[in-house]
């Protein structure tokens, strides 16, 4: 009888145990476990929390991120940045969610800027670059009309720190015949981000 308590006792702590493996997310391979926790464990993330502003010509872009701990993202736990933005063109406010940045929401990915994939130098798009062990993080940018990427990568402009920001679209898009494919407020490119004080 001892044993067989033995037996099941060790099998709840080995149960416990692989059902929720805390993996690093700088060395995440990308299969899902069910209840992980991919964590931050070089508290990467932390070096791009703040406010930025992109401003080129007519368009203003700012940007606020910040560092959440142990969201629940579905079948797994993570790390990840949140944030919000205010995109301008030509003096009119097109977009600004600013006002969402403090919200709690119980599904962080309800911001609109969120992520914490923890990319390394040979990770696509590739950056030839970065130095060695130097990491960039992928987010998700929604703007009203669909989720793009959004990585970034820490810089120095004129001695202040930044974010070069790289958007892309994802795809492909089903649209019904005979409309057309809805276009993203902000396009996708570059960014050069400044931080703010």
């Amino acid at each position: 009888m001892k044993i067989y308590k033995y037996i099941i006792t060790l099998c709840l702590v080995i149960s416990c145990k692989a059902q929720s493996p805390e993996i690093s997310s700088a060395d995440w391979d990308g299969i899902i476990i069910p209840n992980s926790y991919l964590k931050d464990m070089n508290n990467d993330l932390n070096a791009f929390e703040g406010t930025y502003v992109f401003t080129n010509n007519d368009t203003i872009f700012k940007i606020k991120l910040r560092k959440m701990l142990k969201t629940d993202n579905g079948p797994y736990y993570q790390d990840m940045l949140i944030g919000e933005f205010e995109y301008k063109v030509n003096g009119v406010t097109l977009l600004n969610t600013l006002s969402q940045f403090d919200v709690n929401y119980l599904d962080q990915t309800r911001h609109r800027i969120h992520g914490g994939s923890i990319l390394s130098n040979s990770a696509r798009p590739v950056c030839s670059d970065c130095v060695q062990n130097e990491k960039r993080v992928r987010l998700s940018i929604y703007d009203t009309k669909y989720y793009s990427g959004f990585i970034l990568k820490r810089i120095i402009v004129n001695g202040v720190a930044g974010l070069r920001a790289y958007k892309y679209t994802r795809g492909p898009i089903s649209v019904q015949a005979g409309t057309t494919a809805p276009v993203n407020i902000i396009r996708d490119g570059e960014f050069i981000f400044i931080k703010q004080p």
